[in-house]
């Protein structure tokens, strides 16, 4: 699966239509399949659930795949049905639950903003620290000649 959301690009629609077609015609049980989900999620997202799992360690794994879907972009419905959710409320008690130990108010933005901008910031941090690298790299290799 992992493969699947490098090949998938910045395409969400191929990677769901893709997602989907694994969940329904693979032989994977439902509990197998959540077990992608924080790879594709970290690997999509510029390590987003490292870094929640080190930030926030009372999150529970529940909690870190459900930021894995919503960071993947799926649908409450897909997010209630891979959780063995039937109650058309529960996706949203859940979601405020993490916002709570997240310890997002509730006049703050959605959850899935917040989400957004932790990878955006993790990938400029990425790109920084690239740079870094490359231009000590450069030095360190002029001074030795």
């Amino acid at each position: 699966m992992t493969e699947t959301a490098a090949l998938s690009g910045d395409n969400p629609a191929l990677l769901m239509r893709k997602f989907h077609n694994y969940i329904f015609t693979g032989t994977e049980s439902r509990q197998s399949v959540i077990r992608h989900i924080q790879p594709m999620a970290n690997f999509k997202c510029n390590g987003i659930i490292d870094f929640l799992r080190e930030t926030c360690p009372k999150l529970t794994e529940d909690d870190l795949t459900f930021c894995s879907l919503l960071c993947l972009g799926f649908a409450p419905n897909s997010i209630q049905m891979l959780f063995g959710q039937s109650h058309p409320t529960s996706f949203y008690n859940r979601r405020a639950r993490l916002r709570r130990r997240l310890g997002i108010t509730e006049g703050d933005r959605a959850l899935e903003i917040v989400l957004s901008e932790m990878s955006e910031m993790l990938s400029e941090r990425k790109t920084t620290e690239r740079g870094r690298e490359s231009s000590t790299g450069g030095f360190l290799t002029s001074t030795r000649n």
